[in-house]
Order: C-alpha cells, then sequence, then structure tokens
C-alpha cells in the first residue's frame, strides 16, 4: 500500500482545504491553548511584515486534508518555534513525517534567506486540575518529542494568554539543537534565558496581540515587560536541561510520579525550601542541647528518665529530617 504525505502552504491552498484544516485544529487542540481562528486566517492572508516568520501549513494524507501546523522562526536566537502540529488523530506516524517535511521546507525557505535555524522549540503545559496534567496535547507532545531528543529547559516559563485579561500560565520550554545530535545538557547562562524568553514575549506573542487588543497598547506592552522582570528575578541558582521521558503513566498523568516531574525550579521555590530545610535543622539543634543539658542536670533537676528519653528520641527523629538528602 502507497502511503502519500504533502504538505502545503497554507496562504496557497484552497480556502475549502485551509476551513478543513482549522476545523481539524478546533477538534484536537486544547480549547485552553487555542487561538482564534479568525485571528490565524487573517494572518495567513494579511501577511504581516515582522521581525520573525510566521509559517502556516495544510497538511494532506492520500491527497486528503489531515492536519494543521503552525510554526514561527525568531531571528535574533535563531529559534523555530512550533505552535501547532495538530493531526486528525494522534499518530506518531503522522507526527514524525510531517515534523521532519515542515522543518525541511521551513529551513530551505530560511537557507534563501541566509536565515539559518539553531534551536527548535515548543511549549509543554503544566496545568492540573485535581492534580492530574490534564493538556492532552502537551501530553502527547511530551511523548513524541522524547524520540527527537528534545530537552526541558528547567527555568521558569509562563505562557501568555490574552482573553479578556492578560494573564501567564506555568509552562515549560522543550528545546534541541536543530542540526546536531549534540546533548545539550550544558548550563544555558542567563543572557541566552533572558533574550530568548525575551523574544518569545515581544516578537512572537506581543506582536500578534497587538493587532487585536482594543484595550490600551502601552499597558499591554507593560505587561509583558514586568512579566520579564520577575522572570528575570525568579531565575534559579541551578540551570540545567534535563530529558523529556516518554510517558504513558497513569501516576505521571494524575501527577503523582515520585520519579518524573514536570515542574521547573523556580527561584522563590528554592528560597522555599531552604527556609525549610534551616528551620528543621535549627529545631535539632535546639533539642540538641536541651537533650544534653537534660542528661547533664537530670539528677538537680529532678527529670525523671522517660522525659529524658522522650527527649532524646525527638531529636533523633528531627535529625532524620534535618540531614536526609534533598530529592
Amino acid at each position: 500500500m502507497k502511503v502519500n504525505y504533502n504538505i502545503k502552504h497554507a496562504s496557497k491552498v484552497k480556502r475549502k482545504d485551509l476551513l478543513a484544516a482549522l476545523n481539524i485544529y478546533i477538534k484536537t487542540v486544547d480549547k485552553f491553548s487555542q487561538t482564534d481562528t479568525n485571528q490565524i486566517m487573517d494572518y495567513i492572508y494579511k501577511n504581516y511584515n515582522e521581525n520573525r516568520i510566521v509559517f502556516f501549513f495544510v497538511l494532506y494524507l492520500n491527497g486528503d486534508v489531515c492536519g494543521f501546523a503552525e510554526y514561527a522562526y525568531l531571528k535574533q536566537n535563531k529559534a523555530l518555534m512550533i505552535d501547532y502540529l495538530c493531526t486528525e488523530n494522534r499518530n506518531h506516524t503522522l507526527f514524525y513525517n510531517f515534523y521532519h517535511m515542515i522543518f525541511e521546507e521551513i529551513n530551505k525557505i530560511l537557507n534563501s534567506k541566509e536565515l539559518f535555524i539553531e534551536f527548535i522549540v515548543t511549549e509543554l503545559s503544566l496545568l492540573k486540575h485535581e492534580k492530574k496534567l490534564f493538556e492532552t496535547d502537551s501530553n502527547y507532545f511530551r511523548q513524541v518529542l522524547s524520540f527527537e531528543q528534545f530537552r526541558i529547559l528547567n527555568i521558569p516559563y509562563k505562557q501568555p494568554c490574552l482573553g479578556e485579561k492578560l494573564e501567564f500560565y506555568e509552562y515549560n520550554l522543550a528545546i534541541k539543537k536543530a542540526n546536531s545530535l549534540e546533548n545539550i545538557s550544558y548550563i544555558y547562562n542567563k543572557g541566552f534565558y533572558v533574550s530568548l524568553i525575551s523574544e518569545i514575549y515581544t516578537e512572537h506573542y506581543l506582536q500578534w496581540y497587538l493587532h487585536y487588543y482594543e484595550g490600551n497598547k502601552n499597558d499591554l506592552i507593560k505587561e509583558f515587560e514586568d512579566n520579564i522582570v520577575i522572570l528575570h528575578k525568579e531565575y534559579p541558582p541551578k540551570v540545567y536541561v534535563k530529558e523529556i521521558y516518554s510517558v504513558n503513566c497513569k501516576l505521571f498523568d494524575e501527577g503523582i510520579c515520585t520519579h518524573i516531574k514536570p515542574e521547573t525550579i523556580t527561584l522563590s521555590k528554592q528560597r522555599k525550601k531552604n527556609i525549610k530545610k534551616y528551620f528543621v535543622c535549627i529545631i535539632w539543634v535546639i533539642l540538641s542541647l536541651s537533650s544534653i543539658l537534660l542528661c547533664y542536670f537530670q539528677e538537680e533537676l529532678n527529670i525523671t528518665k522517660y522525659i529524658s528519653t522522650l527527649v532524646n528520641a525527638i531529636t533523633m527523629i528531627t535529625g532524620v529530617f534535618a540531614l536526609r538528602p534533598d530529592k
């Protein structure tokens, strides 16, 4: 049996094919992560002149429309962002074929303009309901991207979402080197992080929102700037990338897996963790000194051996919590 995969730029397909692709987009992308389809169509046909370059594709399987894809190229950091790659059926074979076809097409277009892709980046939701990661697309992407050697940037990141007002939600950034098998487990410096997030905010999200925001545009710009400052302050003391695991696990989906944690470690979380640790250590020192003094002055203070034994037991238990290694 012969299977034919094909991609076409959305601006060059028949309108009925674009509508069919957007209908698949609406059915398959989580409601919380969707962009207004009227805005998408507006972007496709008006071709706005911006610093970033946006790509829209209609996906075909054996001549029939089977999906939709939206990418964006950020020039400063040479990063290609995957916004959406959705097919009518969630299928690993479909994903990988279209993923590589789209990359080759975009890479060819950029090379003709003397532009090059260094990183491929996408966002993974950390939104939970009753401890469960409920964004189906992000959970699916965690599985398929794991085989493409993507890594999670263990750095605080919040995705902007413009509804009645602008809100920011905690997400992961997944990243990989575009044309290398290099394991990018080295530490990213703060300059790279700030530059990447700032470009994603100002060139990717803000540029889009400014076309459709009906309120004070200066206020919108100020909100983005303020959140960049917050993320700058939340930069953790230790930064690294970690593997994306292929997770098809009930415990992981319910957010109670002890081996795989999708959350990033922010500076504020680290501070809270350190404060808790210091508090336990202080209690341990106080109880240890009290135990020594009670033993030394046991007869003078007429303290029973039961009280002394109890204090010693509490001291030992506190010591276990104080000295146990961090997970």
